[in-house]
C-alpha cells in the first residue's frame, strides 16, 4: 500500500451494499477529529467507543468480521 492510501471498505455487513459505505469525520472540538463509517443505503453507523481517532482505525473496525463457524 502506498503512502496516503487507505484500505478499502468491505461491503456493509447488514445490507451487503458495496458502493455506499463511506467515512464520516466529526469535528467535535478544535483539538481533534473523530471518524465513523456510515452505510448510506441502510444507514448503519459504526461509531467507536472511545471514538476512532484515525481513518485507519475506523476502516479496520468496519472491516473486522466475526468468524463464522458452521457445524
Amino acid at each position: 500500500m502506498k503512502r496516503n492510501e487507505h484500505p478499502r471498505l468491505l461491503p456493509c455487513p447488514f445490507c451487503g451494499d458495496e458502493d455506499t459505505p463511506t467515512i464520516g469525520v466529526n469535528r467535535t472540538n478544535s483539538h481533534y477529529e473523530t471518524y465513523e463509517v456510515i452505510c448510506t443505503k441502510c444507514y448503519l453507523r459504526l461509531i467507536g467507543e472511545p471514538p476512532f481517532k484515525s481513518r485507519d482505525a475506523a476502516v479496520s473496525a468496519w472491516n473486522h468480521r466475526a468468524e463464522v463457524k458452521y457445524d
